[in-house]
């Protein structure tokens, strides 16, 4: 496959002036040694590293035969998805925290079977049972029994501590790969460079051809920059302009808060209150701008409500029997909050990603300096949602914003609880304590994942709607959604 490559057009066809002598040179030679150290190890003449084994002659491992491994802690820094015309080969890097040794998990599949990459690892990986295959660094390893947890910024400031900022260091594992016959040269290493260099208009050049496996329309465009490492050496450095996964819109690099220079304004929409691993957290939404996110509380949980207008003393014989009936009717019922009403405007941060269920995560983060503000768009995007809370149509399942936002209403079974995904055992306790056998609810869809955020309640009978928090006690507020 290399071979015809190699004496073919950018187009994929043989012709003239095609055929790069250099490099079909170097293919024949890797052929030839290729087949005569195959053909030794198969004849018995010779005993081949093991390391070799799986590439050369196909081996196929079985997990009894692995190097055991265990009390891993993995972060992925890193993707591919690459074909060679036969097979599509999906890896992933991942780095254990405490050595910084890089690990490649391998997902190989014909290329006729090519499908959807395979899952990616967003959160931190504790792994519990594990295998390596022979090799030398940056060794293939095949994951057993592990748990997800949370990946958080001083994990990634842990991640960044480890990485190297020497080019000596890289050339030295480079020539360490090397000296293993048959053994490609690439490796996989951490480099945290002084300072990036290059043209910020610069245009990226599209690479030729469409890399096989890969799905039509995704051109793969390419960018060069210099780095330096800390001694003022240079090195340039390719990389694709676009990555292969799509990165939600106002997701941050995961770097610590201390570092970050960052000083835009976001605005999100608090949705509800939350219980994460024992705290209360606060969900947002941002319509038409990706996924719904986590805020640690970025105030008091009462700012949330409007502060009751000052009671004036009543005037004249009408006001005094109006104060006396409204005595007499209770306590004035309490202002409408400003969940999925107001927006809070700040500077979001990254905190960390959190799993949600068997392969899903969501994002958390802190906003600095928060204030309350309006945004006359949201009466139009709230306003199917607005009609069914306040009985002017028929509750059924929808998106609760007419643009973006992937929040929907839904109705639930409470017996139905084990089926649904919750960031904390306590949010699915407090949903099952109600009698009532179904409930209306705003959930994330998350693939066939249904992520209960908060309950709702039409209004009726003079009393408005209302949202119920999945908090320990199911505290609730009225709602005060755009007409």
């Amino acid at each position: 496959m290399q071979l015809q490559r190699a004496v073919a057009n950018p187009d994929g066809k043989p012709g003239p002036g095609a055929i790069d002598g250099a490099a079909f040179a170097r293919l024949l030679l890797d052929l030839y040694l290729c087949r005569a150290a195959t053909e030794a190890q198969l004849n018995g003449t010779v005993a081949l590293d093991p390391r070799l084994a799986e590439d050369l002659i196909g081996k196929t491992w079985r997990a009894e035969e692995l190097e055991p491994v265990s009390g891993l802690e993995l972060i992925r820094v890193a993707a591919t998805d690459e074909s060679t015309g036969e097979l599509n080969v999906a890896s992933s890097y991942l780095v254990d925290l405490d050595s910084r040794a890089v690990y490649v998990e391998r997902q190989i599949t014909p290329a006729a079977l090519y499908g959807a990459p395979k899952t990616q690892h967003r959160v931190r990986l504790l792994v519990e049972e594990g295998g390596l295959y022979p090799g030398p660094a940056q060794r293939r390893i095949r994951l057993g029994r592990c748990q997800r947890a949370a990946l958080r910024a001083e994990d990634v400031d842990r991640l960044l501590r480890g990485a190297t900022d020497d080019l000596a260091e890289l050339q030295r594992q480079v020539i360490e790969r090397a000296a293993v016959p048959l053994w490609p040269t690439e490796a996989a290493a951490l480099f945290r460079p002084t300072m990036l260099l290059g043209p910020p208009d610069q245009e990226p050049r599209e690479k030729a051809g469409r890399q096989p496996g890969r799905p039509a329309g995704q051109a793969v465009t390419m960018r060069t920059i210099g780095a330096l490492d800390r001694a003022g050496r240079f090195v340039r450095v390719t990389l694709p302009s676009t990555l292969a996964e799509p990165v939600p819109d106002g997701w941050a690099p995961p770097t610590p808060p201390k570092s970050r220079s960052r000083t835009s304004v976001d605005t999100v929409l608090p949705v509800a209150r939350l219980w994460l691993d024992g705290r209360e957290v606060w969900a947002f939404a941002r319509p038409a701008r990706g996924p719904w996110q986590l805020l640690d509380p970025p105030l008091p949980a009462d700012t949330a409500r409007p502060s009751e207008l000052p009671q004036q003393a009543p005037d004249g014989i009408i006001g005094r029997l109006r104060q006396q009936l409204g005595q007499a009717l209770g306590p004035p019922a309490a202002p409408p909050s400003h969940w999925l009403t107001r927006r809070l405007r700040g500077r979001l941060v990254w905190q960390a990603r959190h799993p949600l269920g068997a392969d899903g995560q969501v994002t958390r983060c802190t906003l600095h300096e928060p204030t309350w503000v309006d945004e006359p768009d949201d009466r139009d995007n709230l306003q199917v949602f607005s009609q069914m809370l306040a009985g002017s149509t028929p509750l059924t399942s929808a998106y609760i914003f007419a643009v973006g936002g992937g929040l929907r209403l839904l109705e639930l079974r409470r017996d139905d609880a084990a089926a649904y995904v919750w960031l904390d055992s306590a949010a699915a306790e407090a949903f099952r304590t109600p009698s009532a056998e179904t409930c209306w609810a705003l959930v994330w869809m998350d693939g066939a994942a249904v992520v209960p955020v908060a309950l709702v309640a039409p209004a009726g009978h003079g009393s408005p709607a209302r949202l119920t928090h999945l908090i320990p006690g199911l505290p609730s507020d009225a709602l005060a959604l755009p007409a």
